[in-house]
């Protein structure tokens, strides 16, 4: 058995595959990553192309970078849709299994890899979420972060995440007949 390289790995956790990845697989992702990188680029462009607008149109800073974030933000989501539907039609992240028992073992796992995904994305959400509170406010940054509806929210969206990463998890293991 050979050790993984970085690069796999790292194509592995990006797109959600939990089993080998085999030459059809690799292949059609980086088909798919191709055909995204290009309008991201053009995109970057055309969003870095407008900062420089409303700069040399003297637009207020703030305004003009809140503008090329907000930008930069809905062009990843968009083609974070693309990858995830593409990937999807191609059933490259599906797992799949043969016996009841390897699929108990598969969704017991995929539990346990969510759940630990979850807990570390509530924590990074909350100091996140407390740090853009606390930021330019002149009190301690332990007060935001002790305060019940930071805490609260943060919980709420950590357990909310962690279900529907879970439900995704757990859709993605198939049980196929060999015969």
């Amino acid at each position: 058995m050979t050790q993984a390289t970085l690069f796999t790995r790292m194509i592995k956790r990006f797109y959600g595959i939990t089993g080998p990845l085999d030459e059809y697989r690799l292949g059609q992702l980086n088909r798919i990553g191709n055909t995204a990188l290009i309008p991201v680029l053009a995109l970057q462009m055309l969003g870095a192309l407008g900062a420089i607008f409303a700069v040399a149109w003297q637009i207020q800073a703030e305004t003009a970078l809140l503008a090329y974030v907000w930008f930069n933000m809905v062009v990843v989501l968009v083609v974070m849709a693309y990858l995830g539907g593409a990937v999807g039609r191609l059933h490259l992240t599906e797992q799949e299994v043969t016996t009841p028992k390897e699929k108990k073992r598969a969704q017991i796992w995929a539990l346990i890899r969510t759940l630990i995904a979850g807990v570390w994305f509530t924590v990074m959400f909350h100091l996140l979420n407390t740090a853009i509170a606390w930021g330019g406010s002149g009190q301690s940054y332990a007060s935001f972060l002790f305060q019940g509806r930071y805490l609260w929210g943060s919980l709420v969206a950590g357990g909310g995440w962690t279900v529907i990463m879970l439900i995704i998890a757990l859709r993605r293991i198939k049980e196929v007949n060999e015969e």
